[in-house]
């Protein structure tokens, strides 16, 4: 079992998850080695819109969309070395 709590942060980035995947992500935080946050949980249909007309997104098929896609980074990490 690992020490490591979410923020206030990522608690807030899972509201509106579906409570399945939020158990895994908890379970996840509980084994892990590793601190991580989660960055992104729900996204409403006019944020992801507007990230796909910004050029920053690429689709409106986004598992954000219905609470059933999270991101999440390791603490420490630059997110700047994960994107494509």
């Amino acid at each position: 079992m690992s020490n490591y709590r979410f923020s206030k942060r990522s608690e807030e980035n899972l509201r509106g998850v579906n409570p399945r995947l939020v158990k895994v992500i908890r379970h996840a935080l509980e084994i892990t080695k590793r601190d991580f946050t989660v960055i992104k949980g729900k996204c409403t249909e006019a944020r992801q819109r507007q990230l796909v007309l910004n050029g920053k997104s690429k689709t409106m098929n986004f598992r954000h969309l219905s609470g059933n896609g999270v991101d999440l980074l390791l603490v420490g990490a630059d997110w700047n070395n994960y994107k494509d």
